[in-house]
């Protein structure tokens, strides 16, 4: 590459991480939301008293997010700013590994283009911002880019294996974040075997650093008296038998249309590279013509990773947007050819850029949560002090409540409890647990694994033992307060029936428990008992 190249390609690389840290600055706005509530909850609860999931704390996803949740904690503190900054940093890393690898086939400028994009679609989307199917978008960025030193021969044959062990380990850790994204092993290994070079040492080095990551995250469980059954009943047998029962297929039509100002270029893009006729214009065809052809193993590979994607799409059957950002990694390239490809007819550069930020201007307005940034903007202007703080106390939580109810609750139990004093908090969410700064009764962080039921409205016999364990856990701790919600259900349509209508079901609560307890208060949606003495 000439003196020349590299300095442009040097300049689209910064315009790519000026642009995106200027896009992902603005979710340091952002509030956790639901998902990330309960697992800052329970890193916060790792954190602190040393708790493992699944035996101190509770969620059916396997502990990769929780762990990353954790680091951030270590790094810049437990509130929400220092995991969205915890995040920043992550997404920023990825904008550049991102440029890294596209820049192998497309333009500088393209190159660029795509980065921005791909941030642009992932602050576009509260429900995206911060939740694990990105950040194993992540893990899968670094392992493709290690594999792709391998592939190039451009590092010492001595490191070859280190480069092996940590692409195995980077692509594992996806398995540690979703389960279904251990299909993405196998296109990663047909890809290395591709490499004739010391062929059975990478592909030896490959699976060794996926297997030492799963070891690693299995082992404290197995060191654990009755670890690895709780481990799997969570992850394993509470999903097939009562979450993954619960299938939303018209989630998959409202993901599409969230998701639309993205996919259409996407789609727009993929059919310009399989249909050359459709570049009727000579400028469309010299943004094509510019684009280095991937090689055989190389387009396996992409192909692989859509088709991972898009089976784990499937096999998963809920279709919330972030279940789809695998295929959106390998989609809104192709979205920025099609940006490209509107453009090229314009002779001047200058012109060009403008349309450029047109498109870009029409986007913020039309899919930026600009909801989530307003009431800190109006704030800020009115003089309100924390207004960061005060604008995300009043938005809503996923579970009907005001954010401002929550923190209320958590201040009113940690101002009046005893000091020492355990509490109890029987909600669909982990906000409270997150919030107080006391040790909880029970291990389950939320309601979930108590109400949940099959569709013919059964409780499996491992459930009906966490029920009975939940009771034995509030009689041995006695905690001071059990704070118990009323949420509303239309939000959850594998929950059917609120914590409150639960825990009176549950074996033992009001014949045991409850004599003990009196009212105290209620605040919003949730009634507080205190211990009678």
């Amino acid at each position: 590459m000439s003196t020349s190249a590299k300095t442009i390609e040097r300049k689209y690389l910064a315009i790519s991480l000026v642009a995106s840290a200027f896009l992902l600055s603005f979710q340091l706005l952002f509030p956790l939301s639901f998902d990330n509530e309960i697992f800052q909850s329970m890193a916060s609860e790792l954190y602190r008293f040393h708790r493992l999931p699944y035996l101190g704390t509770w969620d059916q996803n396997f502990p990769g997010t929780i762990y990353l949740h954790w680091l951030s904690i270590v790094l810049f503190g437990d509130s929400a700013i220092g995991f969205r900054v915890f995040d920043l940093i992550f997404h920023l890393g990825m904008s550049w590994l991102l440029f890294v690898l596209l820049r192998r086939w497309l333009s500088a400028r393209s190159t660029a283009l795509a980065v921005i994009v791909y941030n642009a679609h992932y602050i576009s989307n509260f429900w995206l911002a911060g939740l694990k199917d990105p950040f194993a978008v992540g893990f899968l960025l670094l392992g493709t880019c290690l594999l792709f030193v391998l592939r190039d021969g451009t590092s010492r044959p001595s490191k070859s294996h280190l480069l092996a062990f940590g692409a195995g380990m980077s692509i594992a850790m996806m398995t540690a974040i979703r389960p279904t994204y251990l299909l993405f092993l196998f296109p990663a290994l047909g890809f290395l075997w591709t490499i004739p070079q010391r062929r059975p040492i990478l592909l030896l080095s490959f699976l060794g650093g996926a297997l030492i990551l799963m070891v690693a995250l299995v082992m404290p469980y197995a060191l654990t008296p009755g670890g690895l059954e709780q481990a799997y009943l969570s992850t394993f047998r509470y999903n097939l038998d009562l979450y993954g029962q619960a299938r939303i297929p018209s989630m998959f039509l409202h993901a599409l249309r969230l998701m639309k100002f993205f996919l259409i270029p996407g789609l727009a893009g993929i059919a310009l590279a399989l249909v050359p006729r459709l570049r009727v214009l000579a400028s469309i065809r010299r943004v094509w013509d510019g684009i280095t052809r991937p090689i055989a193993a190389e387009r396996v590979l992409i192909v692989g990773y859509a088709v991972a994607g898009l089976i784990s799409l499937l096999v998963m059957g809920k279709y919330y947007p972030y279940h789809f950002e695998p295929v959106m990694l390998v989609l809104l390239p192709f979205a920025s050819l099609a940006f490209e490809s509107s453009i090229a007819g314009l002779r001047r550069p200058a012109v060009q850029v403008a349309a450029l930020l047109a498109i870009l201007g029409f986007y913020a307005v039309r899919v930026f949560p600009l909801y989530l940034v307003q009431p800190v903007i109006a704030d800020v202007l009115d003089g309100v002090p924390h207004p960061l703080e005060a604008a995300q106390n009043m938005l809503q939580t996923d579970s009907g409540y005001p954010r401002s109810t929550d923190a209320a609750v958590a201040r009113y139990v940690d101002e009046t409890a005893p000091s020492g004093e355990r509490f109890e908090s029987a909600t669909l969410n982990g906000a409270l647990r997150w919030r107080t700064a006391r040790m909880s009764a029970s291990r389950f962080t939320t309601f979930y694994p108590l109400t949940a039921s099959s569709p013919n409205g059964e409780h499996p016999a491992f459930q009906q033992r966490w029920r009975q364990e939940y009771i034995d856990s509030l009689l041995s701790a006695r905690p001071y307060y059990i704070v118990i919600s009323d949420e509303p259900m239309e939000i959850f349509s594998w929950i059917h029936k609120t914590p409150m209508e639960t825990i009176h079901e549950i074996p033992g609560f009001d014949r045991l428990v409850l004599p003990q307890y009196q009212f105290d208060t209620a605040m919003g949606g949730y009634t507080i008992l205190r211990r009678r003495h």
